[in-house]
């Protein structure tokens, strides 16, 4: 009876040997219960079986609950010295697990246990990142509110920093090109009047006396005598720019003007019938918008690096430099004007057609963008400059709406617009937010960055707005303002002359009146322009005070955060103690 006994059950130390190799293998019991911690560790488990003498093989029933005691004492002393428990199994997993007569230790686990385990599956604990904290409830919210939230507050406010760079062509531009034509006339006025004078000194005064010549070598004489040409104040690198900018942009306005709307409207509506499909054509004219926006930038920076060049001193070099610069910078934005008027021309085919032309055009456009966008691999740079480029279309976007609105008016001859344009532009600008979110709450699901990256982005971006003007402000978004504002003053020639023309013949008390009306415009926006640019700057430093005020207590968070374990491996066994 003893031989028996001793050959069917498993002795102590084989309890003991497969007991920590089952916890290790897998993180719940054979039935299922709550996750088990991990296994002890190897030393403590290897001193503890060294204190086990091996047994004989025929034994009694009363030795072998006298070792079972023995080894449940050596467990306890061993959970109190603050190794982990390990997991209970039942009779099933030790013969299942037991060490065969062939030395094999790891067996087939039984269909008992194996149907047990599938129906008393463990309980699931949220899984929290040691960095962040963050578990899997919040990174499916991160993506459907966190990124919305940064997102838009970031796009809103870069959409602010366009529209200060924009306002500042119509208002501040105007002034800095009044003073450097200033300077430039006080510079001839003085180089004519150092010329007259030099000439009359040298036509009015004889040959010298001996008495005031001066000997040979000695030193000039410093009573009496003045410079015989006093160079005038030349004009500062940044005035010329101002100069050259203004008369570009002029030049951008009379090309829009003598643009034809209506023959453009025509051709594209003709060309997307016969040849290819309207997105096709958006989604090229959106590509090249972007190509303008990013090398008219680069443009403009060595226009002015080759003004403040010249200015330091005339050579033939840098003359050449910046006629060459003058004339890629005037191309550049003339291409630039036209790309955002056919934009414009096609979402006005869009809406005019009697089909559903304008959501095919909105599906095909957005989801090719968020295809091109999302199977891509992105890091935090890439991010960031993909967020910049959706700011710079907001932007444009908004003033492509207005340009069709306003030549929706000019063809129909109404003095306001039509409710079903106005209803077709909002759901074109909502779509396109609707498409950022995706776009971006995608990206960072794939490309596992957390929707606080647009924090930081919201705070470098402040950083650089509360140390930039509005001459230089559109460089932080890669901005260009110079050929939206053309557009900008064709919608608004064009919203006059509709008026006017609906107001009879022009009168001279009528001309006047426009004048003053001019001017109160003009200083409205600059009134605008200039509390836009202040709020922005107060906006940027409190936010950055704020950020900071954060940036303080977070290293105490995260600190709480990695002391403790992840709640995968502490949530199941501070349960078993309570």
């Amino acid at each position: 009876m003893e031989r028996i006994l001793s050959t069917s059950l498993p002795s102590p130390r084989q309890q003991l040997g497969f007991m920590p190799q089952l916890v290790a293998d897998g993180d719940e019991g054979v039935h299922g219960d709550a996750a088990a911690p991990l296994s002890p560790p190897r030393s403590n488990l290897h001193n503890l079986l060294q204190q086990r003498q091996p047994q004989p093989e025929q034994q009694s029933l009363g030795g072998l609950a006298h070792q079972d005691s023995q080894s449940a004492v050596n467990l306890a002393d061993l959970a109190r010295s603050g190794a982990p428990e390990p997991a209970p199994a039942s009779a099933a997993a030790v013969a299942a697990t037991a060490p065969s007569a062939g030395g094999d230790a790891r067996a087939a686990q039984p269909f008992g246990a194996y149907l047990a385990a599938e129906l008393h599956p463990a309980p699931t604990y949220p899984t929290a990142d040691l960095a962040w904290g963050q578990t899997e409830r919040d990174r499916v919210y991160n993506a459907l509110v966190s990124v919305p939230y940064q997102l838009e507050r970031f796009l809103l406010f870069g959409v602010a920093v366009c529209l200060d760079s924009f306002l500042a062509v119509f208002t501040l531009l105007p002034l800095r090109v009044g003073l450097a034509l200033l300077a430039l006339w006080r510079t001839l006025l003085g180089s004519h009047e150092d010329s007259s004078s030099s000439i009359a000194t040298t036509t009015t005064t004889g040959n010298p006396t001996a008495a005031e010549q001066q000997p040979t070598g000695g030193p000039p004489s410093q009573a009496g005598t003045r410079p015989t040409r006093r160079r005038g104040a030349r004009l500062r690198g940044d005035q010329l720019f101002d100069l050259l900018c203004a008369a570009m942009s002029l030049g951008v306005v009379l090309f829009l003007w003598n643009l034809n709307a209506g023959t453009l409207y025509f051709w594209m509506k003709d060309l997307t019938q016969e040849l290819l499909k309207l997105s096709v054509l958006y989604t090229a004219l959106e590509l090249s918008d972007k190509i303008c926006c990013s090398f008219g930038v680069d443009v403009l920076e060595a226009l002015a690096a080759s003004c403040t060049q010249l200015a330091g001193g005339w050579s033939r070099g840098a003359a050449c430099a910046l006629a060459s610069d003058v004339l890629v910078a005037s191309a550049l934005l003339a291409l630039h004007g036209a790309t955002l008027m056919s934009q414009a021309m096609v979402f006005g085919v869009a809406m005019n057609s009697k089909k559903n032309t304008l959501v095919a055009l909105l599906i095909a456009a957005n989801f090719t963008e968020i295809k091109g966008t999302v199977l891509k691999r992105f890091d935090t740079s890439k991010l960031f400059s993909l967020a910049c480029q959706d700011v710079v279309e907001r932007f444009h976007l908004l003033l492509i709406l207005a340009f069709v609105i306003v030549e929706e008016m000019g063809n129909s001859g109404a003095r306001s617009p039509n409710p079903r344009l106005l209803m077709g532009c909002a759901h074109i600008y909502a779509g396109e937010m609707v498409i950022d979110i995706i776009k971006h709450a995608v990206l960072g699901k794939f490309n596992e960055i957390r929707p606080g990256v647009y924090r930081e982005y919201m705070r470098d971006l402040c950083d650089r707005v509360s140390a930039s003007q509005s001459h230089t402000i559109h460089k932080l978004v890669g901005f260009e303002p110079f050929a939206p504002a053309a557009l900008a003053f064709r919608i608004a020639a064009t919203a006059a002359a509709l008026r006017a023309s609906s107001g009879g013949a022009a009168q001279p008390a009528m001309v006047a009146a426009a004048a003053a009306w001019l001017a109160a415009v003009w200083l409205l926006l600059l009134a605008a322009k200039l509390g836009l640019g202040y709020l922005l700057k107060l906006t940027a430093t409190a936010y950055m005070r704020h950020y900071e005020t954060k940036r303080g207590a977070r290293p105490a968070r995260r600190s709480a955060v990695l002391q403790h374990p992840p709640l995968s491996t502490a949530a199941a066994p501070a349960k078993k103690e309570e």
